[in-house]
């Protein structure tokens, strides 16, 4: 706020205008510094009233947060007939389901529709539940982490003529990807041969409802989060960990995983081609939350790095290339989401497979 002048100045230059106009001119000069101040007495107003708003929604965020329970670490139980335990980790993000893609916008290589969404979905998670069962005859699979990892709405109100890329507005979007999202989660629930299953909700840059992303509040402005809610009541004998912040933390067992849904990374490709973390950031994020594992998705792209000590996956898309990836000279991938193995008998990763839709 500019700092008001002092009684010494306003007198001077009072005297100053005295000698020049008269007391006309005085009072002219004093109801022209009357405006100003009141002018700039309302413009601190204004101000502290939106530093109020901001601190008031920060406020209610953490009052929110507070009546959270930390999500307890799934239980890994003592192995059965000589056989590793392991565990899954299947992840769902970036379907984009009802974006429209045509051939001539990709070069021949990739259409998209709402149609092909919910058949592509399908197909990933039919051949997931096969991956098990083929891991189930020569393992002791105990749990199966499902990652919802967002994007699943284009949001027509997210960009400038974002509403030529869905015929969905976002209300309806959003009801489209959950009805399509109960549906797959019903199917897991029945077939997956696992002993209990938790779901993973990530916050996404797609589903947020305003124009910028609210750090901080991001979980209260987005579409991904109601979906996930109302899933969870369709759902209660599924685990929960629904995201809060960017950054999600899921434990099975000792082996720790963060979530987050890709964006504001700054992710690169090597000369391979392979996404590759800022490894200084999570390097710094492990000392805060020490994690085995990071999955992210947001730059429909599949691969992973695993080691004996870390393991990074990144997550591909269903809805494949786009005209946006075609006019960016992005390298077409096929449309693929990744499903993990987590062996418990070493804590470690112990493959990844990537299902192609």
């Amino acid at each position: 706020m500019p700092s008001s002048p002092t009684a010494k100045e306003i007198l001077a230059d009072a005297e100053t205008v005295l000698a020049g106009n008269g007391i006309a001119g005085v009072r002219s000069f004093l109801n022209t510094r009357e405006r100003a101040e009141n002018r700039r007495l309302k413009l601190f107003l204004r101000d502290q009233d939106e530093e109020l708003g901001i601190l008031r929604e920060r406020v209610e965020a953490l009052e929110c947060l507070s009546k959270l329970k930390p999500p307890k670490p799934k239980r890994i139980k003592a192995g059965k007939g000589g056989k590793p335990r392991k565990s899954a980790v299947l992840c769902l993000s970036d379907t984009h389901t009802t974006e429209i893609v045509t051939l001539a916008q990709t070069n021949q290589r990739n259409e998209h529709s709402p149609e092909i969404g919910l058949e592509r979905i399908r197909s990933v998670v039919l051949q997931a539940i096969d991956e098990m069962k083929v891991e189930a005859r020569r393992s002791d699979l105990q749990h199966l982490t499902v990652w919802l990892g967002g994007d699943f709405v284009v949001n027509s109100d997210l960009h400038y003529k974002f509403e030529r890329s869905t015929l969905y507005e976002p209300l309806p979007e959003m009801e489209f990807c959950y009805a399509m999202l109960h549906d797959e989660l019903a199917i897991l629930a029945a077939k997956a041969p696992v002993d209990s299953i938790s779901v993973v909700g990530s916050v996404s840059n797609h589903g947020r409802d305003t124009e910028r992303m609210q750090l901080g509040l991001a979980a209260d402005r987005s579409y991904d989060t109601t979906i996930y809610y109302r899933l969870a009541k369709d759902f209660p004998e599924l685990d929960w960990d629904i995201a809060r912040t960017y950054w999600t933390i899921s434990t099975v067992g000792d082996y720790v995983m963060m979530f987050h849904h890709g964006h504001a990374l700054g992710f690169k490709r090597n000369n391979s081609g392979a996404v590759i973390p800022q490894w200084a950031k999570l390097a710094t994020l492990q000392k805060v939350e020490p994690f085995h594992a990071f999955f992210h998705g947001h730059y429909h792209s599949a691969g992973s790095l695993i080691s004996a000590y870390y393991a990074h996956v990144a997550n591909g898309s269903l809805v494949g290339e786009n005209g946006f990836a075609t006019d960016s000279g992005f390298p077409p991938e096929p449309p693929a989401q990744q499903l993990s193995f987590i062996n418990h008998e070493h804590n470690q990763m112990d493959r990844v497979v990537t299902i192609y839709a």
